[in-house]
């Protein structure tokens, strides 16, 4: 609740709090991981996108490329140069598992083109990101978007579309697919739909998520 009031020495401890955190995890996880590569063992590495954290844009560029890595016995390491998106991955894992796929996507190892990357910052005004646990008014809330395939990308951002970057062709593309998006109905659940324990609760209300 400081942090969100403007408290910017308690936003900056917390920061740095967070970033040694982060490199606390790396320095305990790399050990794990490399053991499960040596023993011939799928590993995939995701990370979240920090969206809200200290954060001076919804859809800042830094936060919406993150690292993706999968580890597969017996694949060479290689490096894509497409666009790609985590929700491909279960596409992915069938493909490493050699079972059917029923899932949409392309899998990440047989990745020839740019795929779509959707980001979706729902907020309301001057109150930062919508609550965990829904929000019972919902007359003021603001869904913003960016859509990003290979060069390309289109915000909409504040009831307007904004330009990034992109040919007519595609940002028409990029524009068709934001607007059914925009289309579609939000739900927001309400504050009853989530029953947090004790020590969940307080976790969510350390890190600012719950007042």
């Amino acid at each position: 609740d400081q942090v969100q009031a403007g408290s910017t020495e308690l936003a900056s401890k917390m920061y740095d709090l967070y970033k040694a955190a982060i490199w606390d995890l790396d320095r305990k996880m790399a050990p794990l991981i490399e053991e499960l590569i040596t023993n011939d063992t799928l590993v995939i590495v995701t990370a979240d996108h920090g969206n809200w954290f200290r954060q001076t844009r919804g859809l800042d560029e830094r936060r919406l490329h993150v690292p993706l890595l999968v580890f597969t016995p017996g694949t060479l390491g290689q490096k894509l140069s497409h666009t790609v998106n985590i929700r491909q991955l279960p596409a992915t894992t069938m493909e490493i598992l050699e079972q059917d796929n029923p899932f949409q996507g392309e899998p990440l190892l047989s990745v020839e083109k740019d795929q779509l990357s959707i980001t979706e910052y729902i907020h309301k005004p001057g109150r930062g990101h919508v609550q965990p646990t829904g929000v019972e008014d919902t007359s003021d809330i603001e869904y913003d978007i960016a859509a990003i395939k290979g060069g390309s990308r289109l915000d909409y951002e504040e009831s307007e579309y904004k330009e990034i970057r992109g040919s007519n062709r595609e940002i028409k593309e990029l524009r068709k697919i934001i607007e059914e998006l925009q289309g579609r109905e939000i739900s927001l659940g309400s504050k009853q739909s989530i029953d947090y324990n004790k020590a969940t609760k307080q976790q969510l209300k350390d890190l600012g998520y719950l007042e």
